[in-house]
């Protein structure tokens, strides 16, 4: 059947079998809707209008002719019609590609030190009684002013040579990288060319992908871009990507998301924004974790997915860009920051080298929040490091009425001790969604005026004496919510909730964070008083309130000044691998470095996650401060 599917800025007409989901139908082609209950029929936000044709909704059929009908996406089936069916796609449901990605990040000390040099050369004519060749006279040239003695021509480069030498009278500009003490030959144009050297940056988050670029010559960042990793097309977690890898065709898809249709795009507003061109780009380092570089790869991941987790590569060398399609300059050279293991990413190999955590102290703690929550331990200068499974409900993933942190999100929540509730909204707008950083203030602040007991279970007659109360049907249970904006003053028309469970999963997460930090330290015979340095890793933990943070116990209850929060350490080490040589080489020695530990073969481990499923924990000693502040 045909079906005619519009957004504000596009138009597909496509054929679709009878019975096909409709939100799968936007998805196959590009309409990239908000399912952040997982296609529950939860969160209200893959909201469609039906102009025309039929459909089945839930269990109703119902054809279309003159009045728009909103259903939503994740509930709605094609049916076959004599006329093309005709669905349009707001705005708000479709995920906002220009969200609160988080780019801002603390840089250490470095020195400009990058591998990529550009020279320009005047070649002599060549000669009868000389014999040699063209090549051969731009490397004696090249020994002459640079010293190199070993360079590498790229065939392309060797192909187009003569004309280049055609021009300017055999003046060029010549641009290589140093790897390993071989020039590699990455550009050669007729003439003096004047540009930058410019790099680009990107992290590669399960979630985000972020991208700057670069001045690699002074080290200036000319424009940021942003956007939301669209293997979420496939699923919102390492987990369900890694079974989906089931054959090359699968990791070739996911590779495709993530290329073409993230980061591709990421360098196309990098351009427009600053009017370079996709052929001045020189160089392009990568960081993320081990899963998101082996798919940015198009390597098989699935053997991180299993024991003993190992992955197929940790370091991978350094490569052409032409050979994944990147669009930038073909013999530009890509980087991929080293992993530490199948769960510790090169990510966290950034996060470490960025926090310096082996200096400034006796026993320092690196977290880094995310889908998967990484932490690291180090003593003595040596580094401890684990990964647990969070999972992605602190992006607003899998609460009835959670959202990444873009315009219209909840971001902020405070009650005070009359259960009166102020919100704080990105770009002062209606709200239409709760983020992860406002739903920690939401449980912190509950429990503060007892609204919510240590189980995270609600106080039902408080909400129902203040009218905050309602109930939501989920999975055909009823759960209990407390309303944090009506109806009447939200952007999606109905009320906007917190459930139980959406507290409960919360906790989960949280629990999963602290007991992986627990452990570590127990593993080690500290407890989390003997912390000295506390340092926060990624985009999350800047907006994070760190007295609501320690009061729902996702971090330890120790003083802020031993607290840092460094932002986005993996974009930070992927931008210093460019502009740093040095930068580059350390962080390939400390991704050596660690001890690796698995937490499910930590035999208190799981008793450590069951105890953080409390609020702020079941026990008082690990929060003595907060036990006494909420005087339980």
């Amino acid at each position: 059947m045909h079906i005619n599917l519009q957004s504000k800025d596009r138009q597909v007409l496509v054929d679709y079998p009878e019975g096909e989901l409709l939100s799968e139908v936007c998805m196959d082609e590009e309409f990239f809707l908000n399912m952040h209950c997982g296609g529950g029929g939860t969160c209200g936000h893959c909201t469609v209008n039906l102009i025309r044709g039929s459909f089945l909704c839930g269990h109703k059929t119902i054809t279309v002719t003159d009045k728009p009908i909103k259903v939503l996406a994740c509930k709605t089936r094609l049916l076959n019609s004599l006329e093309t069916a005709e669905v349009y796609i707001p705005s708000a449901s479709l995920i906002n590609n220009a969200g609160k990605i988080e780019d801002d990040f603390i840089l250490p000390e470095f020195t400009i030190n990058n591998q990529i040099t550009t020279t320009v050369l005047d070649l002599p004519k060549l000669l009868l009684e000389n014999n040699i060749c063209e090549k051969s006279l731009i490397e004696q040239q090249l020994y002459k002013v640079l010293g190199v003695k070993y360079v590498k021509f790229p065939l392309d480069i060797l192909q187009n040579l003569s004309y280049v030498l055609a021009k300017q009278n055999r003046q060029i500009t010549i641009s290589l990288a140093m790897i390993n003490g071989v020039a590699n030959i990455i550009d050669i144009k007729s003439g003096m060319h004047t540009k930058p050297n410019l790099a680009v940056a990107i992290d590669i988050g399960t979630t985000t992908v972020v991208g700057i670029l670069i001045d690699l010559n002074t080290g200036k960042i000319f424009a940021k871009s942003s956007k939301y990793n669209q293997q979420i097309k496939i699923s919102e977690d390492i987990s369900s990507r890694i079974s989906y890898c089931e054959d090359r065709q699968s990791v070739v898809k996911l590779h495709s998301l993530l290329i073409d249709k993230t980061i591709n795009p990421i360098l196309d507003d990098l351009y427009k924004d600053t009017g370079f061109e996709a052929s001045d780009i020189l160089s392009v380092a990568v960081s993320g974790n081990t899963v998101m570089t082996h798919l940015f790869l198009a390597i098989d991941p699935t053997s991180i997915g299993k024991i003993p987790f190992n992955p197929i590569v940790r370091s991978p060398e350094p490569f052409k860009a032409n050979t994944i399609n990147l669009n930038v300059l073909g013999n530009a050279i890509v980087y991929v920051m080293p992993s530490i293991a199948g769960y510790i990413g090169g990510d966290i190999t950034a996060d470490l080298y960025v926090a310096n955590l082996s200096a400034k102290s006796k026993l320092s703690v690196l977290v880094d929040i995310g889908t998967n929550g990484e932490m690291a331990l180090c003593v003595d200068n040596k580094i401890i490091v684990c990964a647990t499974p969070a999972g992605p409900a602190f992006e607003g993933a899998g609460l009835y009425q959670g959202c990444r942190a873009s315009y219209g999100a909840i971001e902020s929540i405070t009650i005070n001790g009359k259960l009166d509730i102020s919100i704080q909204v990105i770009g002062d707008s209606l709200a239409n969604g709760i983020c992860g950083s406002a739903i920690i203030d939401f449980i912190a602040q509950a429990r503060k005026v007892n609204l919510v007991n240590m189980q995270g279970r609600f106080d039902t007659d408080m909400l129902k004496d203040k009218g905050l109360y309602t109930s939501i049907v989920l999975d055909d249970l009823v759960t209990h919510a407390c309303i944090i904006v009506p109806k009447d003053k939200s952007g999606i028309g109905v009320d906007i909730v917190v459930t139980e469970a959406d507290i409960s999963k919360i906790l989960q997460a949280k629990a999963a964070i602290f007991s992986g930090i627990y452990t570590l330290l127990q593993y080690k015979g500290f407890d989390v008083f003997d912390i000295d340095r506390f340092v926060l890793a990624g985009g999350f933990s800047k907006h994070i309130n760190l007295e609501n943070a320690k009061i729902l116990g996702l971090i330890p209850e120790i003083p802020n000044h031993k607290i840092e929060v460094i932002g986005n350490g993996s974009l930070a080490g992927a931008y210093l691998s460019l502009v740093d040589a040095d930068a580059y080489n350390q962080c390939h020695n400390i991704a050596i470095q660690p001890e690796v530990i698995e937490l499910n073969l930590v035999s208190d481990f799981n008793n450590n996650f069951v105890e953080a499923l409390m609020i702020p924990h079941l026990d008082e000693n690990s929060f003595p401060l907060t036990f006494k502040l909420l005087d339980v």
